[in-house]
Protein backbone atom coordinates (compact mmCIF):
# COMPACT_ATOMS: atom_id res chain seq x y z
CA UNK A 1 0.00 0.00 0.00
CA UNK A 2 1.27 3.37 -0.65
CA UNK A 3 0.86 6.75 1.46
CA UNK A 4 -2.62 7.66 0.94
CA UNK A 5 -2.09 11.08 2.18
CA UNK A 6 -4.74 12.99 -0.46
CA UNK A 7 -8.52 12.96 -1.11
CA UNK A 8 -9.26 9.33 -2.14
CA UNK A 9 -12.30 7.58 -2.44
CA UNK A 10 -13.06 4.17 -0.01
CA UNK A 11 -14.81 1.94 -2.40
CA UNK A 12 -18.55 3.13 -1.39
CA UNK A 13 -18.22 7.15 -2.72
CA UNK A 14 -17.20 8.30 0.20
CA UNK A 15 -14.22 11.35 -0.21
CA UNK A 16 -12.00 11.22 2.48
CA UNK A 17 -9.03 12.19 3.56
CA UNK A 18 -6.43 9.49 5.10
CA UNK A 19 -3.38 10.15 7.36
CA UNK A 20 -0.56 8.01 6.43
CA UNK A 21 -1.16 4.37 8.32
CA UNK A 22 2.51 3.67 9.47
CA UNK A 23 1.31 0.10 9.12
CA UNK A 24 -0.03 0.26 5.87
CA UNK A 25 3.21 -2.26 4.18
CA UNK A 26 2.70 -5.00 7.35
CA UNK A 27 -1.23 -4.70 6.65
CA UNK A 28 -0.80 -5.57 3.00
CA UNK A 29 1.72 -8.08 3.70
CA UNK A 30 -1.13 -9.40 5.99
CA UNK A 31 -4.02 -9.46 3.96
CA UNK A 32 -1.97 -10.98 0.97
CA UNK A 33 -1.04 -14.49 3.30
CA UNK A 34 -4.51 -13.96 4.07
CA UNK A 35 -5.43 -14.63 0.21
CA UNK A 36 -2.30 -17.39 -0.40
CA UNK A 37 -4.28 -19.30 2.79
CA UNK A 38 -1.39 -18.41 4.76
CA UNK A 39 -3.55 -17.38 8.17
CA UNK A 40 -0.99 -18.07 10.98
CA UNK A 41 1.19 -15.91 9.05
CA UNK A 42 -1.14 -13.20 8.71
CA UNK A 43 -2.57 -13.28 11.69
CA UNK A 44 0.95 -13.06 13.36
CA UNK A 45 1.59 -10.08 11.39
CA UNK A 46 -2.03 -8.31 12.67
CA UNK A 47 -1.12 -9.27 16.21
CA UNK A 48 2.17 -7.15 16.02
CA UNK A 49 0.18 -4.13 14.22
CA UNK A 50 -2.24 -5.03 17.26
CA UNK A 51 0.72 -4.79 20.15
CA UNK A 52 1.34 -1.74 18.80
CA UNK A 53 -1.73 -0.19 17.85
CA UNK A 54 -4.85 -1.97 19.52
CA UNK A 55 -6.82 0.20 18.25
CA UNK A 56 -6.09 -0.14 14.41
CA UNK A 57 -9.50 -1.35 12.71
CA UNK A 58 -8.21 -2.54 10.06
CA UNK A 59 -5.89 -5.10 11.81
CA UNK A 60 -8.58 -6.03 14.19
CA UNK A 61 -10.73 -6.95 11.03
CA UNK A 62 -7.91 -8.79 9.81
CA UNK A 63 -7.04 -10.85 12.67
CA UNK A 64 -11.20 -11.51 12.80
CA UNK A 65 -10.78 -12.81 9.59
CA UNK A 66 -7.51 -14.95 10.24
CA UNK A 67 -9.07 -16.60 13.17
CA UNK A 68 -12.44 -17.69 11.53
CA UNK A 69 -10.18 -19.33 8.57
CA UNK A 70 -7.83 -20.89 11.08
CA UNK A 71 -10.94 -21.57 13.21
CA UNK A 72 -12.74 -23.28 9.95
CA UNK A 73 -9.62 -25.29 9.59
CA UNK A 74 -10.11 -26.46 12.95
CA UNK A 75 -13.31 -28.09 12.38
CA UNK A 76 -11.53 -29.73 9.77
CA UNK A 77 -9.17 -31.68 11.86
CA UNK A 78 -12.71 -32.77 14.22
CA UNK A 79 -12.12 -36.50 14.30
CA UNK A 80 -14.34 -38.64 11.99
CA UNK A 81 -14.81 -42.26 12.21
CA UNK A 82 -13.44 -43.09 8.99
CA UNK A 83 -10.23 -41.20 10.03
CA UNK A 84 -7.71 -42.17 13.18
CA UNK A 85 -5.65 -39.57 14.59
CA UNK A 86 -2.72 -41.42 17.66
CA UNK A 87 -2.37 -37.85 19.07
CA UNK A 88 -5.28 -35.54 18.37
CA UNK A 89 -7.47 -35.99 21.21
CA UNK A 90 -11.31 -34.66 19.98
CA UNK A 91 -11.99 -32.44 23.00
CA UNK A 92 -8.17 -31.12 22.31
CA UNK A 93 -9.63 -30.10 18.95
CA UNK A 94 -13.38 -28.80 20.08
CA UNK A 95 -11.34 -26.41 22.85
CA UNK A 96 -9.11 -25.12 20.33
CA UNK A 97 -11.68 -24.77 17.76
CA UNK A 98 -14.27 -22.69 20.49
CA UNK A 99 -11.00 -20.67 21.97
CA UNK A 100 -9.83 -19.66 18.14
CA UNK A 101 -13.81 -18.29 17.40
CA UNK A 102 -14.36 -16.47 20.94
CA UNK A 103 -11.04 -14.43 19.96
CA UNK A 104 -12.25 -14.14 16.74
CA UNK A 105 -15.69 -12.38 18.27
CA UNK A 106 -13.55 -10.63 20.17
CA UNK A 107 -12.13 -9.24 17.22
CA UNK A 108 -15.01 -8.30 15.39
CA UNK A 109 -16.46 -6.74 18.55
CA UNK A 110 -13.56 -4.33 19.01
CA UNK A 111 -14.10 -3.38 15.23
CA UNK A 112 -17.42 -2.41 16.27
CA UNK A 113 -16.53 -0.34 18.58
CA UNK A 114 -13.81 1.18 16.57
CA UNK A 115 -16.13 2.24 13.64
CA UNK A 116 -17.51 5.23 15.15
CA UNK A 117 -14.49 6.86 14.98
CA UNK A 118 -14.40 6.59 11.29
CA UNK A 119 -18.25 7.21 11.02
CA UNK A 120 -18.27 10.99 10.26
CA UNK A 121 -14.95 10.78 7.91
CA UNK A 122 -15.98 7.38 6.44
CA UNK A 123 -19.68 6.62 6.74
CA UNK A 124 -19.54 4.08 3.58
CA UNK A 125 -16.37 2.08 5.27
CA UNK A 126 -17.96 2.49 8.61
CA UNK A 127 -21.45 1.20 7.59
CA UNK A 128 -19.41 -1.79 5.68
CA UNK A 129 -17.60 -3.15 8.46
CA UNK A 130 -20.44 -2.85 10.69
CA UNK A 131 -22.50 -5.03 8.32
CA UNK A 132 -19.50 -7.25 8.08
CA UNK A 133 -18.32 -7.28 11.62
CA UNK A 134 -22.54 -8.22 12.66
CA UNK A 135 -22.22 -10.99 10.61
CA UNK A 136 -19.10 -12.51 10.88
CA UNK A 137 -20.39 -12.26 14.89
CA UNK A 138 -23.56 -14.10 13.80
CA UNK A 139 -21.52 -16.87 11.60
CA UNK A 140 -19.34 -17.67 14.68
CA UNK A 141 -22.09 -17.83 16.93
CA UNK A 142 -24.62 -19.83 14.78
CA UNK A 143 -21.58 -22.54 14.38
CA UNK A 144 -21.21 -22.50 18.42
CA UNK A 145 -25.15 -23.82 18.90
CA UNK A 146 -25.53 -27.34 18.60
CA UNK A 147 -27.31 -29.05 15.72
CA UNK A 148 -31.05 -29.53 16.19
Amino acid sequence: MTDRSAAVEDGVGDQVVEEKDPFAEQIREAWQSHSRGDNARALAIFQQVLSQDPNHIDANYGAGMALSAIGRFMGLLKPRPEVKLKHLKPELVEEMERQIKLEAIASFERVLELVDGIRKTQPGRATMLERLCRRKIEDLRSDEKPDE
